[in-house]
């Protein structure tokens, strides 16, 4: 059946190569939608290595200069001592709060004279209260992270960052050396994710003490009987991170980068379906006095229905090869589209299967071809069994 099939593609090489050339182009651009989706999944998949569930944020505070010192003290009370908040964190370093639009980044290095040296994020906390807030919990012990106090140049790293730099070596009571002079890590923490559809970027805190400014923000996490409309009205406007972190993402990048993918993906995926459909409808309605000269000839309508859907298959699978070439063009060249702060392959750690380039296209082409297969057969059965329930003398007819 596979030589007739070819042979029948071959016979009518010269309309079937406008629909070879649709399917190269639309396969490509189904499997760049794919691995857009692949690559939100797969980020999204994995922990943020911080708890979000139950963080709440008030609303920005602003303060007069004469007022700041008082008037924070006295709101962080309030809000500490109201029923059901568990820990609190005050900040105006805005850029050490999950989803911040802000990095503050800087290199780290092994030994003060050569060694390995790393990127990563650095956050400035002026306590402990923050691990508390988002229960960041050391990956050592499994208890809350918490500073060195008797020293203050302790730091608390996460996992990513003790393993490049140290490798297998336990990193606690290793020096690190930065531009601010010699560091001590003092504890090391899960990897973190600065946005859901981030990958995890080698982080470092340290503590630094805060200063009194204008504009303060409070972050809160509270347990399951927490009302949150007696909080509103006894101490101010509050909303889950979480509801805060969509509206910073969307205003900052990583949520415009989310959106457009999800745009592009539905566009294109609902463009391609009907695209194909209509070609494969015009197609059939062509051939109505090949399917009615077929069944005078005593072909069954499941035979019928399986020949032309094995037509329009083995077309895919042939205008998938062309295809596949492009694609395996622009993942070697790295034109793949990359989302948030890390891109497309992050900070390069190869445990994560997007930062394993063709892993990652064997996985979105293989998905893509069992897609456009879907798509494709469903789109030549649905004509092909109209054609097939024809009354054959109305078939031969058609011109």
């Amino acid at each position: 059946m596979i030589r007739h099939i070819f042979s029948l593609i071959w016979t009518g090489r010269k309309h079937n190569a406008w629909l070879f050339a649709e399917l190269s182009i639309v396969f490509v651009i189904a499997w760049y939608m794919v691995d857009l989706g692949f690559q939100l999944l797969h980020n999204r998949s994995i922990p943020m290595g911080y708890e979000l569930d139950g963080v709440y944020v008030l609303e920005q505070v602003y303060m007069t200069k004469e007022e700041a010192a008082e008037e924070r003290d006295r709101l962080l009370e309030r809000v500490r001592h109201f029923p059901s908040v568990r820990a609190t964190h005050m900040t105006s370093r805005f850029d050490v709060l999950p989803f911040s639009s802000s990095f503050n980044g800087g290199r780290y290095h092994a030994d003060s004279t050569t060694g390995k040296d790393l990127h990563a994020r650095y956050r400035a906390i002026n306590d402990d209260d923050y691990f508390e807030v988002f229960d960041v919990r050391s990956i050592r012990t499994g208890e809350r992270a918490r500073f060195d106090l008797s020293d203050p140049s302790g730091v608390i790293v996460s996992e990513d960052f003790a393993e490049k730099l140290f490798g297998s070596v336990e990193a606690i009571g290793r020096r690190i050396y930065s531009g601010e002079g010699a560091l001590r890590i003092v504890d090391v923490i899960p990897r973190q994710k600065g946005a859901i559809y981030e990958l995890p970027y080698p982080a470092l805190y340290l503590r630094y003490p805060e200063e009194v400014e204008l504009l303060q923000q409070i972050v809160f996490s509270v347990s399951r009987d927490f009302d949150r409309e007696t909080f509103e009205r006894e101490v101010g406007p509050c909303k889950p991170l979480i509801e805060e972190s969509d509206v910073l993402s969307h205003l900052y990048g990583v949520g415009k980068q989310v959106v457009l993918a999800r745009a592009l993906a539905i566009f294109f995926v609902s463009s391609i379906a009907l695209g194909i459909v209509g070609s494969f409808w015009f197609r059939m309605r062509k051939r109505r006095s090949e399917i009615g000269l077929r069944m005078a000839l005593g072909s069954s309508r499941l035979r019928l229905e399986c020949l032309l859907v094995g037509e329009a298959l083995l077309l895919l699978l042939m205008a998938s090869l062309p295809a596949l070439g492009v694609a395996a063009l622009i993942v070697d060249n790295d034109l793949l589209m990359g989302i948030g702060l890390s891109g497309s392959r992050g900070s390069g750690d190869a445990m994560y299967l997007i930062n394993q380039p063709w892993l990652r296209y064997v996985i979105t082409a293989g998905s893509t071809l069992v897609i456009m297969a879907l798509v494709v057969g469903l789109s030549a059965w649905i004509p092909a069994r109209q054609g097939a329930n024809l009354n054959p003398v109305d078939a031969l007819r058609s011109e």
